[in-house]
């Protein structure tokens, strides 16, 4: 009977991953999925969109390319196996009908990725990662990844990855009212979402509410990600739960304010009224992220995690840990805050945080050390943003992994000073700086 069990699950386990195929999406191609299976890259087997209906297990590989359809993933495909849309890249060169031309660009996807169900991944594989808002060098170009909306009332996708992908509106404009609402939508209002990854996109011209707008959210990794251009609420919000969260290695580049839209609550706010009760908004980790401002007001602060108590009383968080963050240039306009706030709770701690032209710079949180305002232009390039370290600072509190790792890899303190900020200052000539591979932390 064992030997029996044994040789059934085996089948199901070949069976599930026998299935697997990719399926090659060309813009004007004549392929159909009954026709020719999609099978190349040829313009006459490859689809010109995916088909209606999705299977487990097949990839969804995109050429470069305009005019894409809109892709709305129904619980009708539901299941364990993840449903995969990909850009395709020199890894595919061995498919016939494959020229580098066709695979060295950008696929646009005319409107969301609206997701009804759970294990799914949008990869556009590449982007220049010397520039993170070169919007043209993303993979995947879409308007906003959407979970739990009208549409879906009653599920939030979880186990769902997003990466390599340019969400948002036009470049280059300020706030018109006709830019989109959000880049990322996961509204767990009466569901609840979990286990998401959210890395290295580009998240700009987002006018309403916030660029990840989330509710109902636990157990998400946010990192490598540039936000830009934001002209709501907030960056990052999380309403009714938003616990168990890491926001790491982000470049947050006027990521929220009026410009039209709204005041900036806060970069990052994670806050409700009343929450789902207690614990909503514990165990968050907020590291390694830069914020820079040219414009606006903000009222609340840059990071407010479980309300202020006040007049957001929110729900207390506990075990939050806020290290090695920059803030710069929160000084235009009447009000810019550039403090850090948690509500209450127990174990809560921030430490090597680092501020230069900032007016409000106060931190409240039950342990608070190593923060530090620097007392002069303390970086590579200010005015251009670029937030690297022309000097080593003070020292910092010392931390272990993964918090000892600055968003470029570099191991802090291995000179012998664990720097504050974002970023740990590389000695030129002295001592030896550890850098990981980029695979280490992906």
């Amino acid at each position: 009977m064992t030997r029996l069990i044994c040789i059934i699950f085996a089948t199901l386990a070949f069976s599930s991953t026998a299935l697997a195929t990719d399926r090659y999406i060309r813009s004007g191609a004549t392929g159909t999925l009954a026709t020719t299976g999609c099978d190349t890259l040829e313009a006459t087997r490859a689809c010109p969109n995916p088909p209606a209906t999705l299977t487990r297990g097949d990839s969804y590989i995109y050429t470069d390319g305009t005019g894409y359809a809109a892709q709305t993933v129904t619980t009708a495909t539901s299941g364990t196996i993840l449903i995969t849309f990909k850009k395709c890249s020199s890894a595919d060169s061995g498919v016939t009908g494959y020229v580098s031309t066709l695979c060295d660009g950008q696929a646009e996807v005319n409107g969301n990725f609206s997701l009804g169900t759970d294990y799914i991944k949008i990869d556009g594989v590449y982007r220049n990662e010397s520039n993170w808002s070169d919007g043209p060098a993303y993979g995947f170009k879409a308007t906003t990844v959407v979970a739990s909306t009208d549409l879906f009332p009653v599920i939030c996708a979880s186990n769902v990855t997003v990466r390599y992908t340019n969400l948002g509106g036009a470049e280059g404009t300020t706030y018109t009212g006709s830019e989109p609402t959000e880049a990322i939508y996961n509204a767990g209002f009466n569901a609840h979402c979990v286990l998401w990854t959210i890395e290295r996109n580009y998240m700009h011209n987002v006018r309403l509410s916030s660029m990840i707008q989330l509710a109902g959210a636990e157990s998400y990794i946010i990192q490598y990600n540039h936000f830009r251009n934001g002209f709501g609420k907030e960056s990052i919000r999380g309403q009714n739960t938003s616990k168990n969260m890491i926001v790491r290695w982000n470049q947050f580049y006027d990521a929220c304010g009026s410009g039209g839209g709204d005041v900036c609550t806060a970069e990052i706010a994670m806050w409700s009224d009343n929450g789902r009760g207690a614990g909503s908004f514990d165990a968050n980790k907020i590291y390694g992220n830069w914020f820079y401002r040219t414009r606006d007001q903000n009222t609340g602060g840059t990071i407010v995690v479980g309300g202020d108590g006040v007049s957001w009383v929110g729900v207390p968080a506990s075990n939050t840990l806020i290290y090695n963050n920059t803030f710069a240039g929160f000084t235009t306009g009447g009000n810019q805050i550039g403090r850090i706030l948690v509500n209450g709770g127990t174990g809560n701690e921030c430490r090597n945080n680092y501020w230069w032209d900032t007016t409000i710079t106060t931190v409240t949180c039950n342990t608070a050390t190593n923060n530090v305002v620097a007392g002069a232009n303390p970086f590579v390039n200010y005015s251009a943003a670029d937030l690297h370290l022309s000097a080593a600072t003070v020292a910092g509190f010392t931390l272990s992994s993964p918090y000892n790792v600055d968003m470029d890899n570099n191991v802090r303190g291995a000179d012998g000073t664990m720097d504050v900020g974002a970023f740990e200052f590389l000695v030129q000539g002295g001592g030896a700086i550890a850098t990981l591979s980029s695979s280490a932390l992906t």
